[in-house]
């Protein structure tokens, strides 16, 4: 497909499970079933966000691959869901498998394993789900748990790698739709995009009201580019009936906000409190439907650039090392630590002027390379890991705050000077940059090499949306890249998607630029006592009202 058109639009559910039912159909063979279908039980550790320690002595290539990916999950895009009647003959070669593995468990569960059983009702579960039947894979999901559990206390050896959390997190799924969305629209009917994601977001005790999730969904509006994200998702709950959002309690496994998006139809945020921060939600939402959004429009596992498009992959390459310089000399300016010899220790002095905890003097640092804004990404994490953040995100908040290195031989020298002042202002944006440390160390440590560049856009863009940076000059190399490459094949997906006319977002978008409008003529009357401010803000106050009343009138 054409990278400008972007990726398939509808459903891409279960290619696995139609695979199963194909070879079922070729077979007849329900016990050759179980043992394929057994190989597709969540297995513990299998996570993407798990931390392989032996990763973190391996430095980074500067240039790397994703030929490690799976190849499954490849060809597993490459039929087309735009055929009605390639659905329609999914769904009937899914009733058929139903009845085929029904009647097998009928004539032979005196004979079967906990294994087998449970592989059936696991393989039922999916059917039913594919088929919208949701009770029916309630049913299922809760008898293969049980069936679990019974092995798990039988010390069956199968049963105890199987990840239980994530078994009830399918029927968690199941359950809170059934509890139907937090909204309805009619069928064919023409709405906003956040009316169309209200349509497919479900809600399960996660302590806000439906308004509130309202309120979370409205706030994607706020940026151009999430803006974006908000209507390439909505466009696909209108066309794809499997799409859905989930706010749900977290499991044992996970502590405070979280997300998790599966890559054909579901997006689900988790919280283990029934008060967590709104913003930490709409941030965990923002993230999870952008990595839906790139795996819509460009169809290549969630990153943010066509399979064929290397001018693309090298762009966005680069901008994460500029990205990773801006964020450094927010810290540390880089010219400053060129002055600076590797593979010494320094330390950095408390200001004169700023207290640290008690008997902290100093905090120690070395790197291994050389800095200049020319280094390689590579070096630059290197650098940045083992010297700067170290993995701690306070110690890049007090960096940022003292203003003297103590050199080896024992003088100071003045870090920089500081033009900013130590303000609630400094102290939020120093909040901010710690976060971004982080994120990086969450991207390049925590996640294995192939997930780099599908996390990078959505981890680095996220803390906007809590720590409300009034700069954005750090990730401003990325915000360029998706200017340039992002948002054109998001409008090119946009203006060729199937549901494309059943979106209309003209009126809300006219009543936003008529908000922005009144407060820019606030800040011109409130900008000086001249005569001249309170004529011009008055004038802008009239024109926006002349222009949202003309739009208004049009929209309608």
């Amino acid at each position: 497909m054409n990278k400008a058109q972007g990726g398939q639009y509808g459903q891409r559910s279960a290619n696995t499970t139609l695979q199963f039912c194909q070879k079922l159909k070729e077979t007849q063979d329900v016990p050759g079933l179980i043992q394929e279908f057994s190989k597709r039980i969540p297995v513990k550790g299998d996570r993407a966000w798990n931390v392989d320690l032996s990763r973190k002595a391996t430095p980074f290539k500067d240039t790397y691959t994703r030929d490690n990916l799976m190849t499954q999950f490849q060809q597993g895009l490459g039929y087309n869901p735009n055929s009605k009647k390639e659905i329609a003959a999914n769904k009937k070669l899914y009733k058929w498998s139903i009845e085929v593995v029904q009647k097998y468990y009928t004539e032979h569960s005196n004979t079967m394993t906990n294994h087998d059983k449970f592989c059936l009702e696991f393989f039922e579960a999916g059917l039913s789900s594919q088929l919208g039947r949701n009770k029916d894979s309630i049913q299922h999901y809760r008898f293969a748990l049980t069936i679990l559990e019974e092995a798990v206390n039988n010390k069956e050896t199968w049963a105890q790698e199987v990840d239980v959390p994530a078994m009830k997190r399918k029927l968690q799924k199941h359950e809170t739709l059934s509890k139907g969305p937090i909204s309805s629209i009619q069928k064919g009917q023409t709405v906003t995009s956040e009316e169309a994601l209200y349509s497919k977001t479900f809600l399960n005790a996660v302590g806000y009201t439906i308004d509130q999730i309202k309120k979370i969904i409205n706030k994607l509006r706020s940026y151009p580019f999430s803006k974006l994200v908000l209507k390439v998702n909505a466009l696909n709950a209108l066309y794809n009936e499997r799409f859905s959002i989930l706010f749900t309690l977290s499991d044992e496994d996970s502590r405070g906000v979280s997300g998790y998006v599966n890559w054909r139809n579901t997006v689900r945020i988790f919280s283990d409190s029934l008060w967590q921060s709104s913003r930490e939600i709409t941030r965990i939402l923002f993230h999870e439907t952008t990595h839906q959004a790139m795996f819509d429009v460009f169809n290549n596992t969630g990153a943010p650039y066509a399979a064929n498009d290397q001018q693309a992959q090298k762009e966005y390459h680069e901008c994460m090392r500029q990205v990773l310089l801006n964020l450094i000399d927010a810290i540390f300016p880089i010219d400053q630590l060129a002055k600076l010899e590797c593979n010494t220790l320094y330390k950095i002095k408390k200001s004169t002027f700023e207290s640290w905890e008690t008997g902290l003097e100093f905090l120690e640092f070395q790197f291994p390379y050389p800095w200049n804004r020319n280094t390689p990404l590579n070096e630059l994490l290197g650098n940045f890991f083992s010297g700067i953040y170290a993995g701690d995100g306070d110690r890049v908040k007090k960096i940022m705050k003292s203003d003297l290195v103590q050199l080896p031989n024992g003088q100071i020298m003045k870090k920089f000077h500081r033009s900013t002042i130590l303000n609630d202002e400094f102290y939020a944006y120093s909040d901010y940059v710690g976060n971004l440390a982080y994120k990086f160390e969450s991207v390049f440590i925590h996640y294995d090499f192939s997930s780099i560049d599908t996390e990078f856009i959505a981890n680095i863009l996220d803390p906007i949306f809590v720590y409300k940076p009034k700069n954005l000059t750090i990730i401003q190399p990325l915000l360029k890249y998706i200017q340039k490459h992002v948002e054109p094949a998001m409008n090119a997906y946009i203006a060729n998607h199937p549901a494309k006319d059943r979106i209309d977002d003209r009126a809300i978008e006219n009543e936003a630029r008529y908000s922005s409008a009144l407060r820019n003529a606030r800040r011109v009357l409130g900008a000086g006592k001249s005569p001249w401010n309170a004529v011009l803000g008055m004038l802008m106050m009239v024109i926006a009202y002349i222009s949202w009343s003309i739009f208004s009138e049009l929209y309608r």
